[in-house]
């Protein structure tokens, strides 16, 4: 990956940290106050969208669907010890 691309990501990620998930943080923890919530996440890849849920509302369950098989086995591993997935 050149300086470039790398630089433009670095941006992208320093964006969205700012102004992007702080305000879909707020949106979320407002209209996901139920205890029971339930999260369809299309193309999981490594479990950024559950790890964000997870921090808006510990109690969600997720039903996640990754067809990368690398990524698959990952996210397996990566949640295996907790039941809610």
């Amino acid at each position: 990956m050149n300086l470039r691309t790398q630089i433009i990501q670095k941006l992208v990620h320093i964006n969205e940290a700012i102004f992007f998930y702080p305000k879909l943080k707020k949106f979320y923890k407002e209209n996901l106050k139920n205890d029971k919530v339930s999260i369809l996440d299309v193309g999981a890849n490594k479990g950024q969208s559950i790890d964000f849920f997870l921090k808006v509302n510990p109690n969600a369950e997720f039903d996640a669907f990754e067809p990368n098989k690398k990524l698959f086995v990952y996210l397996q591993n990566k949640y295996k010890t907790n039941t809610k997935y």
